[in-house]
């Protein structure tokens, strides 16, 4: 009988499942995490740092990109393996057929999206996801098509039309994240590669040669673009502005040629740019900026027309500042700030009406949290310049442009939903998007993928996922049934949790728990008589699963006095007694020789003959060629272990 064989691939891409067909512990279950507890941006990029670098010099290393890309390029492809086999044993070598099994309908951390304005109907949305690419959708998100290659760097961050008639097939899409990525503030970051353009509407992407950085570890200008903005006001020339890191640059001819009109685009993290209908631009450089912080504003955009407008009042330290101008009236802007020590939950706001300004700060809710900028935006309702929409964690929606707390009303994020989430919805916003005739029908993205709602101005909204085959999930861990034919997959998933497929059934993920935060590394005991799947910081979860995923014997059992987790923690079941598992701890392993029984507080055994002497364990494995119980753990220092009869 055929077996399933499943293969991981970890990229710094986009992380999907595929299967080839060959011939800290939570106390209360009754109970989500809180916001402060199921969210840790920085400990998910320490993690994902120590995992890329060279241990031996702690950096990523340099052009490490460009050579992953040219040592693929010699990896025998399937025509080559099929003809070195008949070469050499005259036998076909069966390689087997690729088929994507989703997740189809969970969606994944998404900062960009736009509606075609030339789709009336506004059935053409495209969407880009942080680490899954460029999708786009002709029928208002019921499925999705990926339109940007694998060669393509998968990191878009911001997206812009070209709305001027006869101009609207063209679109524009920027790379690179600068906050809540991996080695984000470390030696080397994620960098992104510059801005892609397309010309036909969205269907195919190229990239400006003028923007590339080579590759993605490059210093450059477009390592990280946080907005593209357009001048739809000029008629003779394509005008397109990039907000980069530490400065403002700008296009004339689409792209081709740059200049920098404002900073430096070399110090200073955080920036922001807006052009409105009749040609006025406003940006935003945050405080550690070398050259130009603060507020700007521009008639032509050119580098000696800026005027500084910041006002009196504004905090001395402030990072990401992003803006919205209201459609309806395009003399009110609103600015809207991370102020550490300053505003309303480290947060102001500001509104400017034709060279007023007026503080709204106090009127952010209390507690509101934006993860150091991470997840942060602000929108103005089409027809209302005082119905006004912030991004944090949550999305909230004020009535009167936050004159006053009277009218806040949290509409989607986290709430009273099955996982802690408003319902239907999904903590850590990023974009919203209007209808184009009725300002009422609005679109949301976040790190759970595209959302839609008929009504924003509802006392409760309600929300649509529409997640249909846009396949842009993380995930940190996959397994199968090792001792089985079964093609029952399980994984988990970054913010999502751990969940469960059967692709005979469907390409749909099945919600393995209840917690809804970073799900980890997972295992199947032989003929599935157990499932164990982990979440963020070492919790181990144990239970039972029909094969339709019913879910049994529900119980925690990471052992009680391990210490030192990663946010990510491996653990490993041994493929020749799957009652074996070896479980991370800092410096230790820990085993339990009856997993299926063990709970948190007995059934486990410190090994203290694997302690690593000041490092920390980050990778361990059971040799599955034999089965004399040999254990091979990693450390996050780069040396390699092994313990015979580690039984």
């Amino acid at each position: 009988m055929k077996k399933l064989i499943i293969f991981s691939i970890v990229l710094v891409s986009c992380f999907v499942v595929f299967r080839i067909i060959s011939t800290n512990p939570i106390k209360n279950k009754t109970n989500v995490l809180k916001v402060s507890e199921r969210d840790f941006p920085q400990e998910r990029l320490d993690w994902e740092f120590k995992l890329l670098r060279d241990p031996a010099t702690n950096k990523i290393p340099k052009n490490i990109r460009a050579k992953e890309l040219q040592f693929s390029r010699t990896i025998p492809n399937a025509e080559l393996l099929r003809k070195k086999s008949l070469n050499k044993t005259n036998k076909f070598f069966d390689i087997g057929t690729w088929k994507s099994i989703g997740p189809e309908n969970i969606g994944g951390r998404t900062r960009a999206l736009a509606i075609d304005v030339s789709d009336n109907t506004s059935n053409t949305i495209l969407a880009g996801g942080v680490s899954g690419g460029m999708w786009r959708s002709t029928n208002g998100g019921t499925s999705w098509t990926r339109v940007t290659t694998l060669s393509q760097l998968a990191s878009v961050t911001t997206l812009a039309q070209d709305t001027r008639s006869g101009k609207t097939n063209i679109w524009y899409y920027g790379t690179g994240e600068k906050i809540g990525n991996s080695a984000g503030g470390s030696v080397a970051d994620y960098l992104g590669d510059g801005i892609f353009k397309s010309t036909d509407n969205g269907v195919t992407w190229t990239q400006l040669n003028s923007t590339s950085n080579e590759n993605v570890f490059n210093p450059g200008p477009f390592n990280y673009v946080w907005r593209l903005a357009l001048d739809k006001s000029n008629s003779s020339q394509d005008e397109i502005y990039a907000a980069v890191v530490g400065g403002i640059l700008k296009s004339v001819d689409g792209g081709t040629t740059w200049i920098t009109v404002l900073g430096d685009s070399l110090t200073g993290d955080n920036t922001d740019v807006i052009v409105t209908s009749t040609g006025i631009v406003y940006a935003t450089l945050s405080s550690d900026a070398n050259s130009n912080p603060g507020i700007w504003r521009s008639t032509t955009g050119d580098k000696s027309s800026w005027t500084n407008i910041t006002p009196g009042g504004w905090p001395t330290n402030y990072n990401r500042t992003v803006l919205s101008a209201a459609p309806s009236d395009e003399n009110v802007v609103y600015f809207f700030s991370q102020t550490p020590g300053a505003g309303n939950s480290g947060h102001s706001l500001w509104k400017y009406t034709s060279g007023t300004w007026e503080n709204r700060s106090s009127s952010i809710p209390n507690d509101f949290d934006t993860q150091g900028s991470y997840d942060q935006f602000i929108a103005v309702k089409p027809n209302d310049s005082e119905v006004i929409f912030i991004g944090g964690i949550d999305l909230v929606r004020s009535e009167n442009g936050f004159l006053n707390n009277s009218t806040n009303t949290i509409i989607g994020g986290t709430g009273s939903g099955p996982l802690g989430d408003y319902p239907n919805h999904f903590p850590d916003q990023h974009k919203v998007f209007f209808d184009l005739t009725n300002p009422s029908i609005m679109f949301s993205s976040n790190d759970g993928g595209v959302f839609r709602t008929d009504d924003n101005l509802a006392g409760t909204v309600t929300w649509t996922e529409l997640n249909n085959n846009y396949v842009t999930t993380q995930f940190y861990g996959i397994a199968i049934d090792y001792a089985s034919t079964s093609k029952i997959v399980t994984g988990g998933m970054q913010d999502r949790g751990n969940f469960f497929v059967n692709p005979d059934n469907s390409n749909n993920w099945i919600v393995m728990d209840d917690f809804g935060i970073d799900g980890a590394y997972h295992a199947i005991s032989s003929n599935r008589t157990f499932y164990y799947f982990s979440f963020q910081n070492g919790g181990l979860l144990r239970a039972k699963f029909t094969d339709t995923g019913v879910k049994s014997n529900f119980a925690e059992i990471n052992p009680q006095n391990a210490t030192g987790q990663t946010f990510v923690n491996p653990y490993t079941m041994d493929p020749g007694d799957s009652e074996i598992i070896y479980y991370v701890g800092g410096e230790y392993l820990w085993r339990t020789t009856s997993a299926s029984t063990a709970s948190s507080n007995s059934g486990w055994t410190r090994m203290d003959n694997s302690n690593v002497n000041g490092a920390t364990i980050s990778a361990v494995g059971v040799s599955k060629t034999n089965r004399t119980h040999i254990v091979y753990y990693g450390t996050d220092d780069g040396q390699i272990f092994r313990i015979d009869n580690a039984n």
